[in-house]
């Protein structure tokens, strides 16, 4: 479970025992020293004596205020929309993007059904066809696996945003109605740039950077894929001569596009499957942009070469044996995801 839902669930739960003790009449210092042994170093007596003098005022209710310059609504057509068009977003910059507070985006993400899983927004709850889909899917790769180690000539590839002010997200103690240090919000409409990576056991095949504000159409990833097939008769010629490349990639519409399709027919590669919604069993997912955003948190790019020197700068530190462990994973994966009938590994 995200831990931001974690954290406002312990929250609500300390709001409403002040609730309960302010009802019954007790006084902040004693209410401090109730909530704590239940919670314990939850609240102080001066947060007591805040909600205590703010209920007075204003009347009995646990939840924050709105935040000046924030609006409460939001239109759920735009909110999927924004989902569809970037997974990869997170609930703080959908509300930078939509001026609304956060935690009002997350429980409105939450209504129409989505979670935050490897860093993507997908279903909140399967459907019995998707649970299934992905069970049969890992069932059927385990059994290829199993026949014929294919995850050995695999290359797997992914996008990720990198945004030009990445603040350390660290968790921090708060007693309830205690908002966190503020720090600088970056601008999530401008100042980033896609990353495309392709890579397999042995380590990154190649890499590109998008122009500032540019996306990926079925086109633009035709052109790149034809650039990594280069790439693979330079540096992986073993595998282009000998094995045959095991191409892996999630359904995003300019992976799956009619265009793409026939392409990877064309170069003769094998596809292999990836059931819809599953960052959770997708090695760039759980493991390759995982381990880049904490190397990321914290720096603050200018430009866009800024930002390429830095991409240059996380791949050099990784040594060989680091991408085959990320690629050793998948089998585990699948084998979780059976276990659970379907639903998401959530970790």
């Amino acid at each position: 479970m995200d831990p931001l839902h974690d954290l406002t669930s312990h929250d609500l739960r300390v709001r409403h025992a002040m609730e309960y003790e302010y009802r019954r009449g007790t006084n902040p210092s004693v209410a401090a020293i109730n909530i704590n042994q239940a919670y314990p170093k939850a609240v102080s007596e001066r947060t007591c004596q805040r909600w205590w003098k703010r209920w007075q005022e204003e009347g009995v209710d646990v939840e924050d205020k709105e935040r000046p310059g924030f609006q409460s609504k939001v239109d759920n057509e735009e909110l999927r929309d924004l989902i569809e068009m970037n997974p990869r977003f997170s609930s703080e910059e959908i509300g930078e993007i939509l001026g609304v507070d956060s935690s009002t985006i997350r429980r409105h993400l939450k209504a129409i059904g989505k979670k935050y899983v490897s860093s993507v927004w997908v279903p909140h709850d399967l459907t019995p066809q998707q649970k299934a889909k992905r069970v049969n899917t890992c069932k059927d790769l385990l059994s290829l696996q199993d026949s014929d180690p294919f995850i050995r000539w695999m290359v797997t590839g992914d996008e990720k945003l990198i945004y030009y002010v990445n603040d350390s997200k660290k968790s921090e103690w708060r007693s309830p109605g205690q908002r966190p240090v503020g720090r600088p919000r970056p601008d999530f409409r401008q100042q980033k740039v896609m990353l495309s990576v392709w890579w397999d056991k042995s380590g990154i095949i190649h890499w590109e950077l998008l122009e500032v504000g540019a996306t990926i159409s079925a086109e633009v990833y035709c052109q790149q894929l034809t650039r990594l097939r280069e790439k693979l008769k330079e540096n992986r010629k073993s595998l282009v001569n000998h094995w045959g490349v095991n191409f892996h990639q999630d359904n995003a519409p300019s992976h799956t596009a009619k265009m793409t399709q026939n392409l990877l027919k064309d170069f003769g590669w094998k596809i292999i499957p990836h059931p819809p919604y599953s960052p959770d069993i997708a090695p760039s997912d759980y493991y390759l942009f995982r381990s880049m955003q904490h190397f990321l948190d914290g720096k603050k790019f200018k430009n866009r070469e800024e930002v390429e020197v830095a991409v240059k700068e996380f791949f050099g530190l990784k040594e060989k044996n680091w991408f085959a462990e990320g690629i050793e994973k998948l089998p585990n994966k699948w084998r979780e995801v059976i276990e659970l009938d379907g639903d998401y590994i959530i970790n």
